[in-house]
């Protein structure tokens, strides 16, 4: 038994043998993912994957115990159990959106934000390093690179920053993979 951060008193899996090392969340329903609170993983602290191919709507989200986060507006790639990479969905509805609430990952080492087009109308914090990466076609989970498809219909911003956000991490990157998406 322990205490969590959310839940309060929590016992443990008496199934299982070992700790996540990766937590692999993938939304199979045609909706968005709307993320309005925090996220804790009990236990050993773990790298945490979201994929949703219908996008984010982030306002207000945290993470706790979380050592590694990747949310991808796509779907997963899995060889012998583990994530390869995601297929990054093309549709310009799936955008990832953090609201005015915010997203914070302020313990968390490493947070990487993948989707066709990003849009940050709110404050968006992590430990270490934060990338933000656009591209249409397909986020390799294990080198970090992003690739587009240049036969995709042009979008405008790929990363679209409002002059209302903040952004703090030790180390931040924007990435734009497709042509003409300044």
């Amino acid at each position: 038994m322990g205490t969590s951060q959310l839940g309060g008193a929590v016992y443990g899996n008496p199934n299982l043998n070992q700790n996540a090392d990766i937590i692999l969340n993938e939304v199979g329903s045609t909706n968005r993912s709307v993320l309005n609170g925090a996220l804790e993983v009990f236990g050993k602290n773990a790298a945490v994957v979201i994929a949703n191919p219908n996008g984010f709507d982030c306002n207000g989200c945290s993470f706790i115990n979380t050592s590694k986060l990747t949310m991808v507006s796509g779907q997963s790639r899995m060889s012998d159990g583990a994530i390869t990479g995601f297929k990054i969905n093309n549709d310009l509805t799936s955008d990832f959106i953090i609201h005015e609430l915010g997203l914070y990952a302020n313990n968390t080492n490493d947070v990487d934000i993948i989707s066709r087009a990003i849009k940050l109308r709110g404050e968006l914090q992590a430990k270490q390093d934060l990338a933000l990466k656009q591209g249409n076609d397909y986020y390799d989970y294990t080198t970090g690179e992003v690739k587009s498809n240049t036969n995709a219909a042009p979008i405008e911003f790929g990363i679209d920053i409002s002059h209302l956000s903040n952004i703090s991490a030790g180390s931040i990157k924007l990435i734009v993979t497709e042509k003409g998406a300044g």
